[in-house]
């Protein structure tokens, strides 16, 4: 394996034989320019884009920043929210409690609505939404 430092950090490749015997480095996906595929096909290599167009500020950014966050921390602590970084406890649902986790423009911890309101929305889908053969 060889690694060696590009602009944007560490890159890494391996050594690979030739059919004459010979060696040389391979380093797949170097992002020198866009890949030479569809309208690029016959055309002078392309910069590679970058994600500055992307807007960090707004809500959908921050939504997927948010739960990325969530899910490492899971993976990583087996805790969706083991500080306070993001403002909320996540809590384990209980039958008892009831409560989740909303995920939206602010992590809020609510409990399942009454019995009574979700008997009202059920019989509203059962009245009007098509009804479909299993």
């Amino acid at each position: 394996m060889k690694v060696v430092r590009v602009t944007e950090g560490l890159l890494e490749g391996e050594e690979i034989q030739n059919e004459y015997g010979g060696t040389y480095f391979s380093f797949k996906g170097i992002p020198y320019a866009q890949p030479p595929v569809g309208d690029l096909r016959f055309k002078a290599p392309q910069s590679v884009r970058t994600l500055d167009w992307l807007d960090q500020e707004s809500e959908s950014f921050q939504l997927i920043s948010t739960v990325t966050k969530l899910w490492t921390n899971f993976a990583k602590y087996g805790n969706p929210t083991p500080d306070k970084s993001l403002g909320v406890e996540w809590k384990p649902y209980t039958l008892q409690n009831q409560e989740y986790l909303d995920l939206g423009n602010k992590l809020v911890m609510d409990t399942i609505p009454e019995k009574e309101e979700l008997e009202f929305w059920d019989s509203i889908f059962k009245e009007y939404l098509p009804k479909y053969l299993v």
